[in-house]
């Protein structure tokens, strides 16, 4: 790497994690997930293999694949040095400010360090910099991952990487990255379909010669990660119990925070009728998203094999630009086709949680650092991302900082990306209608405060208004880019 190019990267990470230096505090928010993952460091740490997937002293289970528990287990091993109390299975909700420090300085040096790598590794030279500013500092992945608290980072970075490397025809490797990133974190499963139609175009058929051995070879590297990611489980009597962990559907059709998806309208329609034909509503779909919503009070309940079903007939829709654009009759690149293919499980799949919206927007936001005809439509994705996930930091005292962190995430994207003037006026108006939720929770905070049976609303029409803005602009563009990437005849 150019010497120059290297310290500027350095001095765009370092500048990175000086500024979310500043969530090490106690008194900021922090979800579910930061004792999920400090629970996770004391199984990992404590208890022997065979009972990692098995162990429920605490509510929050271990239920990510086994390279995430190998994962914690090395985190925890550097733990011990900062709180070793932290490692304790029984210390449930623990939260020295020793657990804060190393818990976030994990995601800052660690999850962020991986990224930053995998961004400099994956493009080209002359992008480096704008790529690395728009994830590093990306608004959205740092409220989920720093104040919310999640390792994202890394696995997007890794995502991005595997992706690049396919579309540049080192297949073998970025299968490998892929297929290591699945035993990482499951919900990367979403982007399968799109990677193995583009390798089988590209790599299996469109190399007649070795057509044959390159679909051995992409076999061989699939089975022998899996059996390395499963076999472990399957000797300690684990398998069955981690994977009824990673795949719950016995949870209901939407998360507690409804993700801006087709359900989220759905279950909001339900509501409203419910209101106009005055149904009494049971509990079991109450407004607030509980997680175990089992009946609507109105419309017809939806199953798993129903979202399924949906999921699979969009996807097949789908599926046939991937194969063009492998067998090189379109021109879409394939960050842009992982995004897509992310979307369609994220918008029709079956108990979504909302940070899934990452796996849409960042890959596409790479994307816009090359081709600047998607700047205008991923800056817009990536704004109104973000505003669909203010509510992640659901206390009063954050309102400054949700307010701070959107506008300071939209403004930067804007000046790298600097998307087309011709797009301002439908900026101008998707702003205006994507920041109507924030205003709308200050509202409820400041004067129905004490009338809890609105505080549901906030949250329904962030969802209900990010289902449709996202909707739109996914749509919007993919329209575009099929229109200016015709068939070739």
């Amino acid at each position: 790497m150019n010497p120059s190019l290297l310290r500027q990267c350095v001095l765009v990470f370092t500048l990175s994690s000086l500024i979310k230096l500043l969530t090490i505090s106690t008194k900021l928010y922090r979800s579910t997930d930061f004792e999920v993952h400090r629970n996770w460091l004391a199984i990992t740490y404590s208890l022997p293999f065979r009972e990692w997937y098995r162990e429920a002293r605490n509510i929050w289970t271990l239920d990510y694949p086994p390279f995430f528990a190998y994962f914690e287990y090395i985190l925890s091993i550097i733990a011990q040095y900062f709180d070793p109390n932290m490692l304790s299975v029984d210390n449930i909700n623990y939260s020295s400010f020793s657990t804060i420090l190393f818990q976030r300085l994990s995601v800052i040096l660690i999850s962020d360090g991986i990224l930053a790598l995998c961004v400099i590794s994956a493009l080209p030279y002359q992008n480096t910099i704008k790529a690395l500013i728009l994830t590093l500092f990306s608004s959205t992945l740092f409220i989920v991952d720093h104040v919310h608290f999640q390792y994202n980072g890394m696995m997007l970075g890794l995502l991005i990487l595997a992706t690049i490397l396919i579309e540049n025809g080192r297949f073998l490797l970025g299968a490998s990255i892929y297929m290591f990133l699945v035993f990482f974190k499951h919900i990367y499963l979403y982007s399968a379909p799109v990677f193995f139609v583009f390798c089988l175009g590209r790599f299996v058929v469109g190399n007649h010669a070795e057509g044959a051995r390159n679909f051995f070879k992409l076999v061989s590297v699939v089975i022998a990660i899996t059996l390395v990611a499963l076999v472990p489980l399957i000797l300690s009597d684990q398998l069955g119990a981690a994977l009824s962990r990673m795949f719950p559907f016995g949870r209901g059709l939407v998360h507690s925070y409804w993700a801006p998806n087709v359900w989220a309208l759905y279950m909001s329609a339900d509501r409203v009728l419910a209101k106009l034909v005055g149904v009494v509503d049971s509990g079991a779909a109450s407004t607030r998203g509980l997680v175990q919503i089992t009946e609507n009070a109105v419309l017809p309940n939806v199953t798993p094999s129903v979202t399924f079903a949906l999921t699979l007939g969009v996807y097949l829709l789908f599926l046939p630009i991937v194969w063009a654009a492998a067998r090189r009759a379109r021109n879409i690149p394939l960050l842009v086709l992982v995004g897509y293919g992310n979307a369609i499980c994220f918008f029709f799949g079956w108990h979504i949680h909302e940070k899934a919206i990452l796996m849409i927007f960042l890959p596409l936001l790479v994307q816009s650092v090359i081709d600047s005809k998607l700047r205008s439509y991923n800056w817009m994705l990536s704004f109104v991302s973000c505003m669909t996930l203010l509510p992640l930091l659901p206390r009063p005292q954050e309102t400054v900082l949700r307010s701070v962190v959107a506008a300071a995430g939209g403004l930067l994207d804007f000046v790298i990306l600097r998307p087309n003037q011709k797009s301002y006026r439908w900026v101008v108006g998707m702003i205006a209608v994507a920041i109507c939720p924030e205003f709308f929770r200050v509202f409820i905070h400041a004067t129905l405060m004490k009338a809890s049976k609105y505080d549901f609303l906030p949250l329904m029409l962030a969802s209900v208004t990010g289902a449709i803005l996202l909707g739109f602009i996914l749509c919007y563009a993919l329209y575009d880019m099929l229109k200016m990437s015709p068939k070739s005849k």
